[in-house]
């Protein structure tokens, strides 16, 4: 069902049928609110990971779901399902062609396995990776140092106690399987 609000056209969501998308990426509700309160875009929160937008999500009411109470929704998945459909598959993330978290306008979205998400993060140099993760332990000099010393015959557990981090991650670092993009 499309509607028109205020020269935009809103297309019902099917997952929240009260709620509607138009293709600018706001979400506004459809049915009557209580009370006869006029209907008004839902503000959206924009979540930020490292100083940038990493999702947009709006508040949603679904009183036959929740129980009456509210459940936190990304714009870029609800703009999709209004406009393509549900995703393809189980599975499936709303991704954004130009790495904008916040850009939800229908034209930059499509539906995209994890893998083709995680691809398109580090094409746009928005995957959080090394050091600049929040919880790492490591930088990047230290992991070319720690592979330098494996090399030269230190032992895992000599190495762990030297950067203070577990066998385990000494050995993840060493066999490059994480710290991947420091050669």
């Amino acid at each position: 069902m499309i509607v028109k609000i205020d020269n935009e056209r809103y297309k019902s969501i099917p997952s929240f049928p009260d709620y509607g998308a138009n293709q600018h990426g706001q979400i506004k509700r459809l049915a009557p609110r209580q009370g006869g309160r006029p209907i008004k875009p839902l503000t959206p929160s924009v979540f930020l990971l490292k100083g940038r937008p990493a999702r947009t999500t709006v508040k949603i009411y679904r009183k036959e779901v929740h129980r009456g109470r509210s459940t936190t929704t990304g714009v870029a998945r609800m703009v999709l399902e209004a406009w393509i459909g549900p995703p393809p598959g189980a599975g499936y993330h709303a991704a954004h062609k130009n790495g904008d978290a916040a850009d939800n306008h229908l034209e930059n979205l499509y539906w995209a396995t994890p893998k083709q998400n995680s691809n398109d993060r580090h094409k746009h140099g928005t995957m959080i990776v090394g050091e600049a993760c929040y919880n790492s332990k490591l930088t990047k000099t230290e992991v070319r140092q720690m592979r330098r010393d494996r090399l030269n015959g230190h032992t895992w557990d000599a190495l762990s106690k030297r950067y203070s981090v577990s066998v385990h991650t000494v050995r993840s670092a060493c066999n490059r399987v994480s710290w991947k993009h420091v050669s």
